[in-house]
């Protein structure tokens, strides 16, 4: 476990600026900003003999939070001076339930992943900020290695089909499919 303090000066933030009804992203920096929280980390063996190889947990846990400050002469079109960073999640958690056969074989990863809400960007014109909803990703990846210079590789990528969305003002206003997606690879070293 540990904890962890950051102060930075001239934070890079992403802003929607509007003009003639479109909204275009732009970078700029502000004036300071930190971020603050407490992270988790472990790898556990489960058993150690079952189905004649090793099962094991391992991944990391994070609660935080940030903050960033807009000089009010920096304020432009800027709805907050005070807010979350873009792109800053106030928890992050990864998890892993993998297996490596006792023959070196066989290897199994079945692994979750989810974020909170983070700004996409800050908002202009009194709008809120574009906030990226959370989303919940669950892979699958499958080794084998038949030879010592081989490997065959299946991978699910996001079995739970969510999409990517943005909302802003309580309102959806960017979405994008995020289909399931499957490959199967095949390596030889020579």
């Amino acid at each position: 476990m540990g904890a962890f303090y950051k102060d930075i000066d001239k934070p890079i933030e992403a802003l929607l600026t509007e003009s003639d009804g479109r909204f275009t992203l732009q970078f700029d920096n502000a004036d300071n900003a930190y971020v603050y929280g407490i992270e988790a980390e472990w790898l556990t063996e489960l058993h150690s003999d079952l189905l004649g190889g090793a099962f094991f947990t391992s991944g990391n846990l994070t609660v935080s939070d940030s903050e960033v400050e807009i000089l009010e002469s920096q304020r432009g079109d800027l709805t907050n001076l005070k807010r979350r960073m873009t792109g800053h999640s106030e928890y992050v958690a990864n998890l892993q339930l993998n297996y490596d056969s006792h023959n070196g074989m066989h290897q199994a990863s079945l692994i979750y992943n989810v974020f909170g809400d983070r700004i996409l960007a800050a908002g202009v014109n009194n709008f809120d900020d574009a906030y990226e909803q959370p989303m919940h990703s669950l892979d699958l990846v499958y080794s084998y290695y038949p030879t010592f210079n081989t490997t065959v590789t299946f991978k699910a990528k996001n079995m739970l089909g969510q999409d990517f969305e943005v909302e802003q003002n309580d309102v959806l206003i960017r979405e994008s499919e995020k289909p399931m997606e499957f490959s199967l690879d095949f390596a030889y070293e020579f």
